[in-house]
């Protein structure tokens, strides 16, 4: 069974962590037969911004203790919420991130798949509202923080 702070994380671009790394570690999960779903979620970079300027990267930054802090509540929360919930799995990547690049992965196992579906949904949601990420569109022309969990230091 892997160890429970491998369950969130907050990780470079150029970290080992995949969709495939993070599902295995998923398929290993000490009650994995008693599921019949798994779910993710994978968030990417847009090339563009909502008025069509390119996007060269995304830049990211937070404060890594209180983010993975939050993070192992709310994967606790929505454990405790979602009973057919076996296990969930939240990564952030922080840094500058290309776009089609990944920055988020979200997995859940669940005996059935209304709830898996749900708890990740869920979790894209506390994630965009509770964790102090704070991100910057570098575009061709100018840098943009463009949202924040709260103000940026």
């Amino acid at each position: 069974m892997q160890k429970k702070e491998n369950k969130v994380g907050i990780v470079s671009r150029n970290s080992n962590i995949s969709l495939l790394s993070l599902y295995d570690r998923l398929k290993a999960t000490e009650n994995i037969d008693q599921c019949g779903a798994i779910v993710s979620f994978i968030g990417i970079v847009r090339g563009s911004t909502n008025t069509g300027k390119k996007v060269k990267a995304l830049h990211f930054e937070t404060e890594k203790d209180i983010a993975l802090v939050r993070l192992q509540k709310i994967r606790k929360k929505l454990l405790e919420k979602y009973k057919e919930v076996k296990d969930l799995i939240i990564y952030h990547v922080v840094d500058d991130v290309e776009p089609r690049a990944e920055i988020m992965y979200i997995l859940a196992a669940s005996s059935h798949r209304s709830q898996a579906f749900q708890s990740v949904k869920e979790a894209v949601e506390l994630i965009k509202s509770e964790i102090p990420i704070w991100k910057k569109e570098l575009r061709e022309d100018e840098s943009v923080w463009i949202s924040s969990h709260s103000e940026k230091k």
